[in-house]
């Protein structure tokens, strides 16, 4: 029966041509907004590859920026007691000044956050001081000399 409706009805093919045209022009779109986009990354490869004369000025531009040392603060204790765990072990009975554990021997005080090998100063994700301020890279003619320095530097600041 509606293989019988497909053949014979109008607003049936009606439909099917309308969604023919609707399908080709969204592709049509489509295949303009990839050749765009694909014009917009030649562009932008070009400009990227273009030397400058000032060398000193563009490895300026392209360096990384400083980023401050953070020194952050201890917690205080009232805001240990507060945090989700605080909260945690007051629910399970625990008082602020007892000891963790069956018996209430266990550690009193927080557990205090340890660098790597003395680097606490430098550990943690944004904390090591930034190397590319010591690097000299005012000789670096291309992007990739200059990604080489920086690579050398950060090896030689790691073994020595």
């Amino acid at each position: 029966m509606l293989h019988k409706h497909e053949k014979l009805s109008k607003l049936h093919l009606a439909n099917l041509a309308k969604a023919k045209e609707n399908k080709q022009h969204i592709a049509a779109q489509y295949r303009e907004h990839e050749k765009e986009v694909e014009r917009d990354a030649k562009k932008q490869r070009q400009e990227d590859r273009v030397p400058s004369n000032a060398s000193s000025g563009n490895n300026q531009r392209n360096a990384p920026a400083p980023v401050p040392a953070v020194n952050n603060p201890e917690p205080t204790a009232s805001s240990l007691e507060a945090g989700i765990g605080g909260k945690m072990l007051k629910m399970m009975g625990w008082k602020s000044g007892e000891g963790l554990g069956k018996h209430g021997t266990g550690i009193t005080a927080p557990i205090k956050a340890a660098g790597q090998g003395g680097r606490s100063d430098t550990a943690g994700l944004g904390s090591q001081a930034p190397l590319c301020a010591s690097v000299d890279l005012s000789g670096a003619t291309t992007d990739k000399e200059r990604r080489q320095r920086l690579a050398r530097a950060r090896y030689e600041a790691d073994h020595a």
